[in-house]
């Protein structure tokens, strides 16, 4: 997988991580309800958390890539 060929396998084996990326992405589907929750988000979503210590930070980090990426799309 993709994320084990640039190291990230030890992402998901901390707990604190976990919990970081399920508080962002069920917020995120509560927060657009257009989207909800789609397949792929947790690959865009990780590598924020890893980058920004702050959990609020890196969801709006998520949702602006999110909003980003849906107008490409429009």
């Amino acid at each position: 997988m993709w994320f084990e060929l640039i190291g990230l396998w030890f992402f998901y084996e901390k707990q604190e991580n976990l919990s970081k990326l399920w508080d962002i992405l069920a917020v995120y589907a509560w927060f657009d309800t257009d989207v909800g929750y789609c397949q792929g988000m947790s690959d865009l979503c990780s590598p924020m958390i890893i980058l920004l210590e702050d959990e609020a930070d890196a969801f709006w980090c998520f949702e602006h890539l999110m909003r980003r990426l849906r107008s490409v799309d429009a």
